[in-house]
C-alpha cells in the first residue's frame, strides 16, 4: 500500500471516530426541549447521512495488495469501524422521534432514551477503543517500513537536492512533534503528515527521473559545444536581426560589400523557417568558415528562442543540441552517442516523457532503493524511437534539433541524412533540424530540396570586423602602422580570406607578430600576399616554417596532441620537454609540489613553446574543468579540424616519423602521466565529474585500456619484453604515488560501477558499487582491464584479500573486492571492453590463486562469479563489447565458451581435493 493511502485511510478512521463521538453526545442532548424536537432531528440526521457516507468510503480506493502488516492492522480497524457505524445508526434510528408534532411520541422517545445509556456507553467505548488502536497503530507505521523506504531515498539521493534537504528538515521536525500519549494524534498531524509524504511522492519521482537521466549522460557530452571559440562581437547577428546589417566603420566595406543581398536573403530564409518552417535547414560551408562558430550563436542567442517559442505557439518548446566531434571519443562521433545526447536533453527538458521512452524501466524502477539505472545502446535508440513516433510526445510539446559537424560523424552519412528525413516527416509541424556541413556531396545532394545558407558566402563583413579589431589592438605598439595601413591590411586580408574564418586567424596571428617585431606596412602586406589561400597549402606553410631546431619537440608535441585527441594537459607538455630531453626523468621525480608561483612561471613558458614552435597549429583552450591547483593550466589542442586532417596524411607522417620515429609515443604518454602525478597536489587526485570519474582515474584507464587494446603494443620479441618492463615500472609507479596520496580521503571517494543480474533471466544491468583502497588502486584498473600480465608480477596472495569465498558475506563487505571488476568497470567514460582469450587467462591466474569459481558478492545478487561470467560471455547481457584475440564479436553471435568451462571444472575440482 502506498504511504498517501495508508495516511488517507487513516484520516477516514479518525473522522469517523469523531463523528461518532458527537452523534452520541447529540443523541443525550436532542430531547432537552420539546419545541426543539424538529430541529435537533435535522441535525442528527445530517450527522447520520455523513457518518453513512464516511463509512461508505472508509477504505475506497485502497488497494489491498502488498500490504505490511501494519497496514493489514489498519484495514482490520477500518472494517471494525464499519460495525461500529451499523450499530450506532441503530441506536439513533431506535431514538428517532416518530412525530415531531406529539409530545407522547416526545415522552416516549425520552424514555428510550434513558434506557438507551448502557448502549451508548458501550459504543462509546468502542470508539475509545478505535481511537487507541489508531494510535498506535500510526506510531507504528510512521516508524516502520513506509517511511524507513522514504528515508532510504533522502539518504541515497543528492545531498544538494534543496527539495529533499527540506524534506528531511519536516520529518525530522515530525519526528519531534509525534504525540507521546495514546489518544493525542488528531487531525493537524495526519494532515501535516500526508503534505510531508506528498512531498516525499514528488522527490521520489524527481529523484526516479535523475537516475534515467544521469544513466543517458555521458562524460564529455557537451566537450565540443563548449571548445568551439564563440562569435566575436558583431559579428553573425545579421543572420537574426536586420538593424545589424547597417555596416561597419570601414568605408571600403560598406561600399563595395557585394554580400550584402546574400546576407538579406539569407536572414529572410532562415528566420521564416524558424517562426513558421518546417523539415530540415542546411547550414554549409568550406573548411574553417565558421560553421560550428556559428551555430554555437544560434544554439545561445536569445532570438532564436524566441522565434523558435513563435513556431511552438502554445506547446512548450524543447530545444536541443548536439555537435559532432572527430577528434572526441567514439560517443561524440557515432549515431548512438547523438541519440543518447538528444534524448537526455528532451528529457531534462520534459521529464514527464522519460514514462513514454522507457515505460517498462519506469514501471520497473524503485527510486528509493540505492541502485543505479544503465541503459544498453540499442535500448537507448529504442527509446528514442519511440519517443518520437508517440503522439503523446507532440500532445504538449514541439522539438528542435540544432546538429552540428555532420562531416565529422563516423558512419555512413546518407544514412544519417535518411535518418533526419525520416524523423522529421514522422512529426511534420511539431519536429524539425538544422544541421551544419561541409559542401560534401552527401550532404549538398541529401538536402539540395532543404533551405539553405553557404556562410563563407555572406561573412566578408565579419571578417571586416574581426580583422579590423585585432589589428587596431596591435597598432599602438609599434610606430611604423597607421590607420591607413590598418584599413589596406584590413581589405587585403578580408578579400584573399574568401569567407574562411580560420585563414584570417592564422594570417592575422602572423600579422600580429609583424607588428610586434617592427615591420612596416609593405612587410605586412607582403606576408598577406604570400600565404596560400588554401587551408592545406597554408598548413603546409606553416608546417615546412617550423625551425629544424625545434622540430624533434614541436613534432614529439604534434604527435602527442593527435593521440590524445584534445585531452593534452598544458602541464603535460612542459613534463613532455623534461622527458624528451630524459627519458627517464619520470621515474627519478621525487614526490613534490611545487609553489604557485612556479607553476605559473612554467605554465607561461609552456605557452610560449608551444605558439613559437608549432607556428599556430596548435592553441591552447580554457580547461574543461578548472583545476583546484594550477591556475594557468589549460588544454593544448589543434586550432581546428582541419588540422587533424592534414597532420593524417601520410607524407606528413613519414616527415614526423623521419624525426621522431625511434622515440616510443606510448612511453610519453606513460612518463608524463607520473610526472604530473607526482607534481599535483592531493585534490587534483579527486577532482572530476563524479568520484569514479576523476581526471586522474579516466588517464589511467585509458593508459591501461590504450596498452591492453593494442595487440602490437607487447610483441613477443626482445623489443616487446623490454617494452613490457618498461610499462610495468610506470605502474608500479604510479601505484606508488596513489598509495600516498590517495590514502587520506579514499573510503569516500572512489568506487568502482559494475553490473549484476537480479534474475538469470533479466537481460539488463544494474549497477552496483565497490570501494577500492589506495594500496591496491592500479590493481583494480588492472583486473578491471584484464592486465593479466601485470598482476602475475605481484604477491601472489593480494587478489584473495577478502579471502576465498563460496558463501555469501554480509552486504557491506565489498572493500577490496577486486575480483568483482572482472564484471565490472572502473570507468563510465571508456566502454567496456572483454577480449574472451584475456579473460579466460585473468581467470586462470585468480583461480590458480585461490579464488573459487564459486565465489559470492553480495553485489552479486546471489549468483557466483561463473555464473555471471558465463551469462556475460554467452549472451553479452552487460552491453560490453566483447572480442576475440582482438577481433570485435557480433552482438547476436552466441559463444559456447567450452575454455571457462574448462577452467571452472578445472578449479573446483582442485579445491575439493584441499
Amino acid at each position: 500500500m502506498e504511504a498517501l493511502a495508508a495516511i488517507g485511510l487513516a484520516s477516514n478512521v479518525l473522522q469517523f471516530v469523531d463523528l461518532g463521538y458527537k452523534l452520541l453526545l447529540a443523541s443525550k442532548e436532542m430531547y432537552s426541549a420539546g419545541n426543539g424536537a424538529s430541529h435537533s432531528n435535522q441535525g442528527l440526521d445530517f450527522m447520520a447521512t455523513e457518518m453513512k457516507r464516511l463509512t461508505r468510503n472508509l477504505n475506497k480506493g485502497v488497494p489491498m495488495r502488498q500490504v505490511t502488516d501494519e497496514e493489514e492492522a489498519l484495514l482490520k480497524l477500518a472494517h471494525e469501524c464499519q460495525r461500529w457505524s451499523t450499530d450506532i445508526l441503530a441506536l439513533l434510528d431506535r431514538l428517532r422521534n416518530r412525530n415531531p408534532n406529539s409530545k407522547f411520541e416526545a415522552f416516549k422517545a425520552a424514555v428510550r432514551n434513558l434506557k438507551a445509556k448502557d448502549e451508548r456507553d458501550r459504543l462509546e467505548k468502542g470508539l475509545d477503543d478505535c481511537r487507541k488502536q489508531l494510535d498506535i497503530q500510526l506510531t507504528s507505521m510512521f516508524r516502520s517500513e513506509a517511511l524507513e523506504r522514504f528515508e532510504g531515498l533522502v539518504a541515497s539521493a543528492k545531498s544538494t537536492n534543496e527539495d529533499l534537504a527540506i524534506l528531511k528538515d519536516s520529518v525530522n521536525s515530525l519526528h519531534r512533534s509525534m504525540p507521546g500519549q495514546i489518544g493525542n494524534i488528531g487531525t493537524q498531524f495526519l494532515e501535516r503528515l500526508e503534505d510531508i509524504l506528498r512531498m516525499s511522492a514528488e522527490a521520489s519521482l524527481k529523484h526516479k527521473q535523475e537516475l534515467f537521466l544521469g544513466a543517458l549522460r555521458y562524460q564529455g557530452m557537451e566537450d565540443r559545444f563548449y571548445n568551439v571559440d564563440r562569435a566575436h562581437a558583431a559579428t553573425f547577428e545579421w543572420l537574426l536581426d536586420g538593424s545589424h546589417n547597417s555596416g561597419h566603420q570601414s568605408g571600403w566595406c560598406i561600399d563595395r560589400d557585394k554580400t550584402a543581398t546574400f546576407r538579406g536573403e539569407a536572414r529572410e530564409r532562415f528566420t521564416d523557417w524558424l517562426q513558421h518552417g518546417h523539415g530540415i535547414f542546411h547550414i554549409c560551408g568550406k573548411p574553417g568558415a565558421g560553421k560550428s562558430t556559428l551555430m554555437k550563436f544560434l544554439c545561445k542567442n536569445q532570438l532564436t528562442r524566441q522565434y523558435l517559442e513563435n513556431w511552438a505557439d502554445d506547446q512548450t518548446l524543447v530545444f536541443c543540441k548536439s555537435f559532432f566531434w572527430t577528434q572526441g571519443s567514439e560517443a561524440q562521433k557515432s549515431f548512438s552517442g547523438l541519440i543518447r545526447s538528444l534524448l537526455y536533453q528532451v528529457l531534462s527538458t520534459a521529464p514527464d516523457l522519460i514514462p513514454i521512452a522507457f515505460p517498462s524501466r519506469w514501471a520497473q524502477c524503485e527510486p528509493n532503493l540505492n541502485v543505479g539505472v544503465q541503459f544498453e545502446l540499442d535500448e537507448i535508440e529504442h527509446a528514442f524511437d519511440d519517443l518520437l513516433v508517440s503522439q503523446a510526445t507532440f500532445e504538449k510539446h514541439k522539438l528542435v534539433f540544432f546538429i552540428d559537424g555532420l562531416d565529422e560523424y563516423h558512419g555512413r552519412h546518407t544514412e544519417l541524412v535518411n535518418k533526419f528525413f525520416n524523423w522529421t516527416k514522422l512529426n511534420t509541424g511539431n519536429l524539425k533540424i538544422c544541421v551544419s556541413s561541409r559542401e560534401w556531396n552527401e550532404f549538398m545532394v541529401g538536402f539540395a530540396e532543404c533551405p539553405k545558407l553557404r556562410i563563407h558566402e555572406c561573412t566578408l563583413r565579419d571578417i571586416t570586423i574581426v580583422s579590423n579589431d585585432r589589428l587596431e589592438g596591435c597598432s599602438n605598439l609599434a610606430t611604423l602602422i597607421h590607420d591607413g595601413d590598418i584599413y589596406s591590411l584590413v581589405k587585403n586580408i578580408a578579400e584573399k580570406a574568401e569567407g574562411v574564418f580560420q585563414w584570417v586567424n592564422l594570417v592575422l596571428t602572423a600579422v600580429e607578430g609583424g607588428i610586434l617585431n617592427g615591420d612596416s606596412a609593405s612587410d605586412l602586406n607582403t606576408k598577406v600576399h604570400i600565404f596560400p589561400t588554401e587551408l592545406g597549402a597554408l598548413y603546409q606553410h606553416l608546417f615546412d616554417s617550423i625551425h629544424a631546431a625545434d622540430r624533434p619537440k614541436a613534432f614529439e608535441t604534434l604527435r602527442m596532441a593527435r593521440h590524445m585527441e584534445h585531452r593534452l594537459p598544458l602541464l603535460r607538455v612542459w613534463f613532455l620537454n623534461k622527458v624528451i630531453d630524459d627519458p627517464d626523468y619520470a621515474i627519478k621525480m621525487k614526490l613534490e609540489y611545487a609553489p604557485e608561483e612556479e607553476q605559473a612561471t612554467l605554465l607561461k613558458i609552456t605557452r610560449r613553446q608551444i605558439y613559437g614552435r608549432c607556428k599556430g597549429l596548435l592553441e591552447v583552450f580554457p580547461p574543461k574543468r578548472p583545476q583546484p591547483f594550477l591556475q594557468d593550466d589549460g588544454i593544448v589542442g589543434f586550432m581546428h579540424n582541419t588540422v587533424h586532417e592534414f597532420l593524417d596524411q601520410a607524407h606528413i607522417q613519414e616527415r614526423i616519423n623521419q624525426t621522431v620515429g625511434h622515440s616510443d609515443l606510448f612511453d610519453r604518454v606513460c612518463q608524463t602521466f607520473l610526472a604530473c602525478a607526482k607534481f599535483a597536489n592531493q585534490e587534483w587526485f579527486y577532482h572530476g565529474s563524479d568520484p569514479a570519474s576523476t581526471d586522474f582515474n579516466i588517464e589511467l584507464n585509458r593508459i591501461i585500456g590504450f596498452a591492453v587494446d593494442d595487440l602490437h603494443m607487447f610483441p613477443d620479441d626482445p623489443k616487446g619484453h623490454q617494452r613490457r618492463l618498461r610499462f610495468f615500472e610506470f605502474l608500479n609507479g604510479i601505484e606508488t604515488v596513489a598509495s600516498t596520496k590517495l590514502r587520506p580521503k579514499l573510503r569516500n571517494a572512489y568506487r568502482i560501477n559494475g553490473f549484476a543480474f537480479p534474475r538469470l533471466t533479466t537481460p539488463r544491468p544494474t549497477g552496483f558499487t565497490s570501494c577500492i583502497d589506495s594500496y591496491t588502486h592500479v590493481q583494480a584498473f588492472a583486473i578491471s582491464n584484464l592486465l593479466h600480465e601485470f598482476l602475475r608480477e605481484k604477491d601472489s596472495t593480494f587478489l584473495v584479500s577478502t579471502t576465498v569465498r563460496t558463501q555469501p558475506v554480509a552486504a557491506d563487505d565489498t572493500t577490496n573486492d577486486l575480483v568483482l571488476l572482472l564484471v565490472g568497470t572502473t570507468s563510465e567514460i571508456l566502454p567496456k571492453r572483454i577480449d574472451y582469450s584475456r579473460l579466460c587467462k585473468m581467470l586462470e591466474l585468480c583461480f590458480s590463486r585461490g579464488i573459487s569459481p564459486n565465489y559470492v558478492s553480495p553485489l552479486l545478487r546471489g549468483r557466483t562469479l561463473f555464473t555471471i561470467l558465463l551469462y556475460i560471455v554467452m549472451f553479452n547481457l552487460s552491453g560490453c563489447e566483447l572480442r576475440y584475440n582482438y577481433e570485435v564479436i557480433p552482438k547476436e553471435t552466441c559463444i559456447f565458451p567450452l575454455r571457462l568451462f574448462e577452467l571452472n571444472v578445472v578449479y573446483l575440482y582442485a579445491l575439493s581435493l584441499v
